[in-house]
């Protein structure tokens, strides 16, 4: 006797009861795509085939017939299933729509919900639902039911590919930005992006910027700090403050100093930055394995050597720090009669500006990577401290990098507002807003 033998590759056919009896299993939510592939081997995209063809063969002809004119007109069971779909979308959707001469009562029935999913959605996205659900009623039929045509439907569906291709366009220069500043915030990444819009004509505004960020979750997470650098419990002689109520005109004219904390391996290396307050420039930095003097002292001196003109006034502003108040340090800065500042009431608000700096280095730059070693650890601070000064805005110097703040000369606009303090307490504080543009060179 002769065997048959299976040949490989053959398509393998299925009756018409088994096609139907599986589409109205996945239609009435009886067994999930995953379930029928474990029982049967039939594929979703086959599934989906199939589905067409159960509602052209078994569904079309109780849903849909041709009136006299030849047109194609919706039963009454389908027309009651489709509005039954339709209320469960935004009420706004169908409001402005115009008489449908096919359908006779085509308000919406009342007593529903609308979940908060469906209204996000916008009519053209409910139409291809339907269209998906309802395969053999018309495209036209169902924009009908929203008052559109059928060229609507397709110049919204454009219209949507065009958004979606802008966000695609944006998203990836927002990544191009990170690979370099892995924790810029949004509104400098707004600003920074402005030329961008503009060159491809992509018209978005601040929240719908930030809205975008959520979606595709490139928005930065805040950190707290917890170690503490700073021990102010000493015998050595502490200065005044002479920062108070001072309005800085130019570069050079204050540094503010302070040390900070960066995790290497299962330790910690130690950065001293020194920052010009005018600019936010740093113009002197340090990466110690300990917390001694000779950080901040090599700091300093880097400090002083790009330091141009000698003979202008120099205000040098820390906290009370023991590596501050050192007579090492202390005495550096008395032989090139630089002025000593420090804190009074060991409040780190009277240093804000040197904390501020530090919290942006860290939370931007030094934290989003894992150091090994303090050899890797020095290297990156290196790199950071370069990108910071010359490619990163400031909102407090007016949106200008450190290095282009560095060059220009007389009061810079900020671009952030004190919203929780009143102008007594702006007065107190020494806190001036300088509305007056400045000069770039």
């Amino acid at each position: 006797m002769k065997t048959k033998r299976k040949v490989e590759g053959a398509k393998r056919r299925y009756s018409t009861p088994f096609k139907r009896k599986v589409v109205q299993w996945y239609l009435s939510g009886m067994k999930s795509p995953a379930q029928i592939w474990k029982q049967y081997h039939v594929s979703k995209q086959m599934l989906n085939g199939w589905r067409v063809w159960y509602f052209q063969y078994f569904e079309a002809p109780y849903l849909t017939y041709k009136n006299e004119r030849g047109r194609q007109q919706l039963s009454e069971a389908a027309s009651q299933r489709i509005r039954g779909r339709i209320s469960g979308y935004e009420e706004s959707a169908c409001r402005k729509r115009r008489p449908d001469p096919w359908i006779e009562d085509y308000d919406r029935p009342s007593g529903k919900s609308v979940s908060d999913s469906d209204k996000k959605k916008h009519w053209h996205e409910v139409v291809s639902e339907l269209k998906q659900e309802f395969p053999c009623v018309s495209l036209t039929v169902l924009c009908r039911f929203f008052g559109k045509t059928r060229q609507a439907w397709y110049k919204a569906q454009q219209a949507r590919e065009l958004a979606d291709m802008k966000e695609l366009l944006i998203v990836e220069q927002v990544e191009h930005i990170r690979k370099y500043l892995p924790r810029l915030g949004g509104r400098k990444l707004f600003f920074m992006l402005e030329s961008f819009f503009k060159k491809h004509k992509i018209k978005i505004g601040r929240d719908k910027f930030f809205d975008l960020l959520r979606k595709y979750k490139l928005l930065i997470k805040r950190k707290k700090r917890r170690v503490r650098t700073t021990f102010s419990n000493h015998l050595l002689k502490k200065y005044p403050n002479q920062t108070h109520q001072l309005l800085i005109g130019c570069p050079n004219r204050v540094w503010v100093a302070d040390i900070t904390y960066i995790r290497v391996g299962k330790n910690f290396s130690y950065l001293s930055l020194i920052t010009d307050a005018y600019s936010r420039k740093i113009v002197g930095h340090h990466l110690s394995p300990t917390l001694c003097t000779e950080g901040p002292l090599k700091a300093l001196k880097m400090a002083l050597k790009q330091r141009k003109d000698k003979k202008t006034p120099l205000i040098h502003h820390s906290d009370r720090g023991i590596q501050y108040c050192s007579v090492t340090y202390t005495g550096l800065l008395k032989k090139n009669q630089i002025t000593i500042s420090m804190t009074q009431s060991g409040d780190p608000k009277e240093n804000a500006l040197a904390e501020r700096v530090h919290k942006t280095i860290k939370e931007e730059f030094l934290n989003y990577c894992i150091h090994l070693n303090h050899e890797t650890a020095n290297k990156a601070v290196k790199k950071t401290i370069e990108l910071y000064n010359e490619m990163r805005p400031h909102a407090s110097i007016d949106y200008l990098t450190p290095a282009q703040a560095h060059r220009c000369t007389g009061p810079i606009k900020r671009r952030w507002k004190i919203h929780y303090r009143s102008e007594k307490t702006i007065k107190k504080v020494g806190i001036k807003a300088l509305s007056k543009p400045s000069s770039r060179a």
